[in-house]
């Protein structure tokens, strides 16, 4: 008995997913194929359009054997952390031999190679990466740029493609996990990530599957056959499928739309609101972990908001002084870390 796991959303099930399944059983000899799969919210953040239940239905009538739910913490979750998460659950079953995922190319050379130094940051990548975040790079670029520097036989697009960045993830998280599970690849086939046209004879994304069916438009040839008629049972039975549409009251109430709602920062204007409305004099809020060129400048103008402005001896805003150098004097930079460190001393 051997055992492949692949990591989904199957949002919704289609053909391409039952060519990743097949490829998998014939290539490995894989008799069984376990489908890992988010819940309800899928990676971005949004509803998925069929509940988690029909959705692992359809898995199982694809080629899936057993179907597991991937929790919402790590479905939410950067495509970091999706696929650390993800690996993490695999090995803890202690019997999955395999973890198959689909890349641009099919080839796990390359990807092998960048997962590895990112799983163990050499020291040479690690003065590259530091040398670009001092120049204001965001964290992303940062990384992309030192691995181009290590790496230049290999393209900003190989290492930015959607398929390519879960799989160097998912092998990174292999290495940092000493996971006893090998990583297999399927050559991705058809249409692009995002592409939102559908074409018969090949395999459609599920961005134009979803954009499909809310036009409530037949998948017939996009999805395998039980599938297809498992769908022609949801329009039967006037399933709903979801759209973030769904959710408008929702976003509405959170000011999603408007630009209160749009900085990131509603947690924090709650926290201040709870914090202001009680009795707990010596108490703060403690801001860490920012980076980007908009975190700071973002909770420094919060703090101006009329709402706000007797808050500000309230807040302590901690991080690496080379960022906050950034966008302030070095003398406030200190004071900065002076008040995170009076304030984890019960000094006000």
């Amino acid at each position: 008995m051997k055992i492949a796991a692949i990591i989904s959303e199957y949002n919704p099930f289609h053909k391409g997913h039952a060519y990743q399944i097949e490829k998998t059983r014939e290539a490995t000899g894989a008799t069984h194929i376990i489908a890992l799969m988010s819940g309800n919210f899928v990676q971005r953040g949004l509803p998925a359009i069929i509940d988690k239940y029909r959705r692992a239905e359809m898995a199982l009538l694809g080629g899936a054997d057993l179907v597991l739910e991937l929790p919402v913490v790590y479905a939410l979750s950067s495509a970091e952390f999706f696929a650390e998460g993800s690996v993490r659950i695999l090995n803890s079953l202690h019997g999955v031999d395999l973890l198959s995922f689909g890349s641009e190319e099919g080839e796990l050379l390359k990807l092998d190679r960048i997962a590895k130094i990112l799983a163990t940051e050499p020291y040479e990548y690690q003065n590259i990466l530091k040398k670009h975040l001092s120049e204001g790079y965001s964290f992303p670029k940062a990384r992309n740029e030192a691995l181009m520097e290590l790496l230049p036989d290999i393209s900003m697009d190989f290492i930015q493609s959607p398929n390519n960045i879960l799989g160097i993830e998912y092998m990174k998280a292999l290495y940092r996990t000493d996971s006893s599970m090998k990583p297999f690849t399927v050559k991705r086939a058809g249409k692009g990530y995002h592409d939102e046209d559908l074409e018969d004879q090949v395999f459609a994304s599920a961005t134009a599957l979803r954009k499909t069916l809310y036009q409530n438009i037949p998948l017939h040839g996009h999805v395998p056959e039980p599938v297809d008629q498992y769908m022609k049972r949801l329009s039967q039975e006037k399933y709903p499928f979801v759209s973030l549409d769904d959710f408008k009251d929702l976003l509405k109430y959170r000011h999603f739309e408007d630009k209160q709602g749009q900085d990131g920062l509603d947690g924090m204007r709650h926290n201040l609101r709870v914090l202001k409305n009680s009795n707990l004099k010596d108490t703060r809020l403690i801001v860490c972990s920012m980076e980007g060129p908009y975190n700071y400048p973002d909770i420094d103008k919060l703090l101006t908001e009329p709402e706000f402005q007797d808050m500000n001896h309230k807040v302590v805003i901690t991080a690496e002084p080379n960022y906050l150098a950034r966008f302030t004097s070095t003398n406030q930079v200190i004071s900065y870390q002076r008040r995170f460190m009076n304030a984890a001393n019960g000094q006000s």
